[in-house]
């Protein structure tokens, strides 16, 4: 009889445990993620995060092209409404060499669900746009 209810105890434990695991949080944002995109033989990972009230916009130079000269690599966070863009933050510079760059998060929470916030990157070199590209989009609760 003991065994029983230990075996009982055990099973009602271990579903309360899953479904608070398995329930999803109607307040936290949706999408995210990574592009990985090749242009002009630089290979670039945009990506984007968020923990349902910020987004958090990054990037990964893989792979830098061959270059001479000045070379800056810069992102924004554009924000779309039904495919359009109707706002973008400004431009957060760095350098070109390979490896993780991260910028300032963007309030997400309390904005309209019709609204998607997805990372621009670009990178110039002797001020010509040799890359320029999306990262996937995020959207807001």
């Amino acid at each position: 009889m003991n065994l029983r209810r230990s075996v009982t105890r055990a099973a009602v434990m271990l579903a309360t445990i899953v479904s608070s695991v398995v329930m999803a949080n109607p307040a936290q944002a949706s999408g995210g993620g990574c592009n990985d995109i090749t242009q002009n033989n630089w290979h670039i990972g945009v990506c984007s995060g968020d923990d349902g009230v910020h987004m958090y916009p990054d990037y990964y130079i893989n792979a830098a092209a061959p270059y001479s000269g000045t070379c800056v690599s810069r992102s924004r966070v554009d924000v779309y409404q039904y495919q359009r863009l109707v706002e973008y933050t400004g431009w957060a510079t760095a350098g070109c060499a390979n490896g993780h760059y991260t910028r300032p998060s963007v309030k997400i929470q309390g904005r309209s669900s019709s609204l998607e916030f997805r990372t621009r990157v670009q990178i110039s070199v002797n001020g010509r746009t040799v890359y320029n590209a999306l990262g996937p989009a995020t959207k807001c609760c």
